[in-house]
């Protein structure tokens, strides 16, 4: 008689999730730190957090202001949204600060 152990099949799903999360973040950590490393302006700030519960890597990024990334008088702030399918999945962008022109 064959026995089927499905908790343990659940387990091993789980836990690839997890490595592929843990890869995924790995991967922006690395693509974060050669562009800080290549770039001679410093005009933003990064900030990388990993929620495991919620398996999702959050970036947030900050224009600084009066800055050339970033000529405006108040910061612009970003959050980057990716999963454990990046890079095959892009992340998702969200604006986080009102970037409303006066012209």
């Amino acid at each position: 008689m064959n026995n089927i152990n499905f908790l343990n099949s659940d387990k091993n799903k789980i836990k690839n999730k997890q490595d592929n999360l843990s890869l995924a973040y790995l991967q922006i950590k690395k693509e974060l730190y050669y562009f800080l490393s290549s770039s001679i302006k410093k005009g933003f700030h990064f900030n990388l957090k990993l929620d495991e519960k919620n398996r999702k890597i959050r970036l947030f990024v900050t224009l600084l202001n009066n800055t050339d990334t970033n000529n405006k008088d108040s910061e612009i702030d970003f959050l980057i949204l990716a999963d454990d399918e990046y890079p095959e999945k892009p992340p998702k962008v969200f604006c986080q600060s009102s970037v409303k022109s006066n012209l």
